[in-house]
């Protein structure tokens, strides 16, 4: 999906930094990601999903598991890497009713938040270090004392979780709680902007529940959901915006070319087939009576620069220029040559590239 969808005026002007937690140091790395106001935050959607649902027994791990777990420190210990304690190892024992894991931590504010006893779920990969399994740098949440609350954090942590580009500065769990902030704050400006009965016949959800699953889905349903309706929405404004600029086009004069080609056509030795025919028809009775807008498609070989040089020579025949365009230089020349070949002799062809001075 691009990030072409319009939101809310209200959404566009309100800057990041008015959400708390977005000082100088994170507005400033947010903006390297094109991030400056609300609206930003809300195209800013994810490149994959990492799906952490799937709990997982200390003795069912290998090697490059990647799951969530839950248990009990067993053991903590920590040690300084440097002088300054700012490099800090931390070394505790994840134990569960199947077995432990040694998990190993190089962040020094963690030191204080790790005690022994506490339950925490850890999300992370399995590696093998001296032939046994640990987890380094695991995500972790220390569970509350509390069982409700407790509970809310495990769905909170155990989800569909979105992962999103980063940029030096900033984390993932940092940007996934400032999209959450987003919603909760200003969800309630986005605004729907496909007519009702489109929405019922298309069975689209909702804007502002489709921008939500999209960023935080419940399900895969709900987050297919939502990206159908946020791409059919991208389709139907780019159609709507060409079809808007098709309509005043019509308004405009335009050039009637009235002449045909077959004066090329008869210079051909071969036939055109009945698709070509057609074509060349069909475009210039367009040519003659509105403004001309047609994609020509066809497979390789089958014709379509013929057609198109047929067009051209009934424009010029008509007392008009044609520019004729190719995507690269190999190509432009080559229709030259073919221009050439084919052309009337009173037609004036010049070849013109990015060296053309």
């Amino acid at each position: 999906m691009e990030n072409t969808f319009f939101t809310n005026d209200k959404m566009k002007k309100i800057s990041l930094t008015k959400i708390p937690g977005v000082g100088t140091a994170r507005s400033t790395a947010l903006a390297r990601l094109g991030l400056f106001f609300v609206a930003d935050i809300l195209n800013f959607f994810p490149n994959r999903y990492e799906d952490r649902r799937n709990f997982a027994k200390i003795n069912e791990l290998t090697d490059g598991t990647v799951a969530c777990i839950c248990g009990n420190f067993a053991m903590v210990s920590s040690k300084r890497l440097d002088p300054s304690g700012r490099k800090m190892l931390i070394q505790t024992t994840l134990e569960d009713e199947t077995g432990q894991i040694p998990l190993v931590f190089f962040n020094r504010f963690l030191d204080k938040q790790l005690a022994e006893g506490a339950k925490v779920v850890i999300y992370g990969a399995v590696s093998v270090r001296q032939d046994k399994l640990q987890i380094v740098s695991p995500e972790i949440i220390v569970l509350d004392n509390d069982e409700q609350k407790a509970k809310e954090q495990i769905a909170n942590f155990s989800r569909l979780l979105p992962v999103y580009p980063l940029t030096e500065g900033l984390k993932q769990s940092y940007v996934r709680k400032l999209v959450a902030e987003v919603f909760k704050r200003y969800g309630h400006l986005i605004k729907e902007n496909l007519p009702s009965e489109i929405l019922s016949r298309r069975s689209l959800m909702d804007r502002a529940q489709a921008f939500q699953e999209a960023h935080l889905p419940n399900d895969e349903k709900n987050l297919n959901d939502g990206r159908k309706r946020l791409k059919y929405e991208e389709l139907f404004i780019k159609f709507s915006s060409g079809e808007k600029v098709r309509r005043e086009s019509q308004k405009t004069p335009f050039y009637k070319i009235t002449s045909d080609s077959k004066d090329l056509l008869e210079n051909l030795n071969f036939c055109l087939t009945d698709d070509q025919t057609n074509a060349i028809d069909e475009i210039l009775q367009d040519m003659n009576t509105c403004h001309m807008s047609r994609l020509l498609q066809g497979d390789v070989g089958s014709g379509k620069t013929l057609v198109a040089l047929a067009v051209a020579n009934a424009t010029i025949k008509s007392g008009y220029q044609v520019a004729f365009l190719a995507p690269t230089e190999v190509l432009a020349e080559q229709i030259y040559e073919e221009a050439k070949k084919v052309a009337p002799v009173a037609a004036h062809i010049a070849f013109l590239t990015g060296k053309t001075s």
